[in-house]
């Protein structure tokens, strides 16, 4: 058995997601633009502890040439509208036998 945690960023009770756009066109940053959006189709933005939330409230007005998967642009998310979500998971394991 497995446990893990991290945290997710919700607003409206639905979880901010992680747009990457590709910076091939500019040579002043990083390969991707990293933005929170709440598009369904892009992954749930985690962040992995405690200290990460942290550093993601200090990171509010980060440029988009800066940004990176901890770090997104905020568009035009507020910290008031914000929620921190402790998810905890637990994966357990067990043999399989597939009858023939």
């Amino acid at each position: 058995m497995t446990t893990t945690i991290h945290y997710e960023v919700h607003v409206k009770g639905k979880p901010l997601r992680l747009e990457k756009t590709s910076n091939i066109d500019y040579d002043c940053c990083g390969e991707y633009t990293y933005s929170l959006t709440n598009y369904e189709n892009d992954e749930i933005f985690k962040l992995s502890t405690e200290k990460s939330i942290k550093t993601f409230i200090n990171n509010s007005d980060i440029p988009w040439y800066n940004s990176d998967e901890n770090r997104p642009q905020w568009r035009n998310f507020k910290l008031e509208d914000m929620t921190f979500v402790k998810v905890t998971t637990t994966r357990v394991e067990e043999p399989y036998q597939v009858k023939k």
